[in-house]
């Protein structure tokens, strides 16, 4: 083999295997790309379905509650009043007496049902974040952002309450968890 032709060859060579590396990568960015896209769109469904069972979940157990409070308030209040509005003395035998307790584990549970519900939707939230910083990377890296240039950035609006809204923007935590009111004159 000539010279010219062994340099040719090999020119030839590097400009596949550069051009078989460069097409590698863009690939590879192409299907991350992708995948990312996918991931984050599904999330948001599983987000927008979590949060609509927990809130059926939570106003099911909180419809439950109150009407079992308001059945036991049903029969309670007038077997009470008919056993000791008679003016006979027998009121202070309420306390010698048996009388029905109300059953407050109803209300446990939909505190536990709360805590474990919004958990799991917190869980969720922090899911689609862990995709969109995924993506945000992917786009910032040198030979990424090569080929993702123009990709638009993922859009994902943090599901959070007004006071937390509010603390965020102001950089102030004056939550009062009992909302009593506050004395201004001093």
């Amino acid at each position: 083999m000539s010279k010219n032709l062994i340099i040719t060859l090999s020119i030839i060579g590097v400009l596949l295997i550069s051009g078989f590396t460069v097409f590698n990568i863009y690939r590879s960015t192409y299907d991350k790309n992708v995948e990312l896209n996918s991931a984050f769109k599904a999330q948001k469904n599983v987000i927008a379905g979590n949060f609509d069972k927990m809130w059926k979940v939570l106003r099911d157990q909180a419809h439950v509650t109150d009407k079992a409070a308001q059945a036991f308030k049903d029969i309670y209040v007038p077997m009470i009043e008919g056993r000791y509005s008679k003016g006979d003395g027998s009121l202070m035998k309420w306390v010698t007496e048996q009388n029905p307790q109300f059953d407050q584990s109803m209300y446990k549970d939909l505190m536990q049902s709360i805590e474990a519900l919004r958990s799991e939707f917190e869980n969720e939230q922090k899911k689609i974040l862990a995709i969109k910083e995924q993506h945000d990377n992917l786009r910032g890296r040198f030979w990424s952002h090569i080929f993702l240039g123009d990709v638009p950035e993922l859009e994902y609006l943090m599901i959070t309450s007004t006071q937390t809204q509010n603390v965020v923007l102001t950089g102030n935590d004056d939550i009062d968890m009992f909302q009593e009111k506050k004395d201004t004159t001093k």
